[in-house]
């Protein structure tokens, strides 16, 4: 039987065409890229908020941090028979700070001050004695109450009924312990805030904060007329007109203005330690600004950073390099993420005894 084909009426389409199959490839990438920058933007604001939460807990543990230092200065324990409420006049203040200086690690306490010209940041050092509990073998070990920076318990100060004033003093004065605060490079090349104390038997630092571009501190004093004269007395009413806070450099220029009368050094060490403004220091600001570890893939516009503000900028910007940090002069710092925080904390002992 012939085999019959009925003839086409339309047309059969066997495949795509060539503009079809362009417009397909055209819409697919297209939609890819829509994806992988959905995928893109995610992972950046993955990182930005994992950053940003990082940043925000260094800094509130660097804060706290700090905060029980000046909290603790001036400390000393009144549980031990013979031992002052206060530290005593002649000894050195409890707090004290530089502008733009860093520190060698291993050195005694403050004597190793170098310029830090590279952020401009500044030192604060704090001063305390310990608190402790006799052993049975006569050694006092400390309880713990009181820490260093590096979370290290301190005991008492090592002093002895049968010194001599003079000796008794600069035991006093050297077994007082320390937390200092400084910013320096680490290890892989990255500035860190670190913790300065005295060990058992050497001097050691620990980074507390990574990625600091700055750490800027300022301090405020009580208004006390009689301070100077080694006459006033605390609770006085007169200490009620709080001074603006000011920078470590302001502070150590009113001290240069006090006149001393001490014939021989030593003297003079002892009058300036009993008149030194830096015993009027009631509370400190504490500014920092950090950065993240990771590099952002597109750097975002210049900023500037006013760590303590505008206000302070206008008036001490030039005179306080590093309370103001714009990354426009510095095009590489854009490529990583930065918040810039501040606190301000009080003190709680009073710092000198007047006689």
């Amino acid at each position: 039987m012939p085999l019959s084909f009925m003839p086409h009426t339309g047309r059969t389409q066997f495949g795509f065409s060539l503009v079809e199959l362009l417009i397909s490839i055209t819409l697919g990438l297209f939609i890819i890229l829509i994806i992988t920058g959905l995928i893109s933007a995610g992972k950046i604001n993955f990182f930005t908020q994992a950053d940003t939460a990082i940043l925000h807990d260094s800094a509130r543990t660097t804060f706290t941090n700090i905060a029980r230092s000046v909290r603790q200065a001036g400390f000393t324990n009144q549980d031990i028979d013979g031992t002052s409420a206060m530290t005593d006049a002649t000894l050195s203040a409890d707090i004290i700070g530089f502008d733009h200086k860093t520190l060698k690690a291993g050195s005694p306490g403050i004597s190793s001050l170098l310029e830090n010209k590279e952020n401009f940041s500044d030192v604060l050092a704090v001063r305390f004695s310990g608190s402790g509990k006799k052993q049975s073998n006569g050694v006092t070990a400390p309880d713990n109450s009181i820490l260093n920076c590096a979370g290290f318990g301190v005991t008492v100060p090592d002093t002895t009924t049968d010194l001599t004033e003079s000796d008794n003093t600069k035991n006093s004065e050297e077994k007082r312990s320390w937390s200092i605060y400084y910013v320096a490079r680490g290890a892989g090349g990255e500035s860190e805030l670190f913790c300065k104390y005295r060990g058992k038997n050497a001097w050691s630092a620990t980074a507390i904060a990574q990625g600091v571009d700055s750490f800027q501190v300022l301090y405020r004093l009580e208004n006390d007329d009689h301070h100077n004269t080694g006459k006033g007395n605390q609770g006085d009413s007169k200490l009620t007109s709080i001074s603006p806070f000011l920078s470590a450099g302001a502070i150590h220029a009113l001290d240069a203005t006090i006149l001393l009368n001490g014939v021989t050094a030593a003297e003079r060490t002892k009058e300036l330690n009993q008149k030194t403004y830096w015993k009027k220091v009631t509370a400190i600001k504490v500014a920092l600004l950090l950065h993240s570890t990771h590099t952002l893939t597109s750097a975002p516009a210049a900023q500037q950073f006013d760590l303590f503000g505008a206000g302070y900028r206008l008036a001490h910007g030039d005179t306080d390099p590093g309370t103001t940090i714009d990354t426009a002069q510095n095009p590489v710092q854009r490529q990583q993420l930065r918040h810039a925080f501040s606190t301000i904390i009080q003190r709680r002992n009073t710092s000198v005894r007047y006689d």
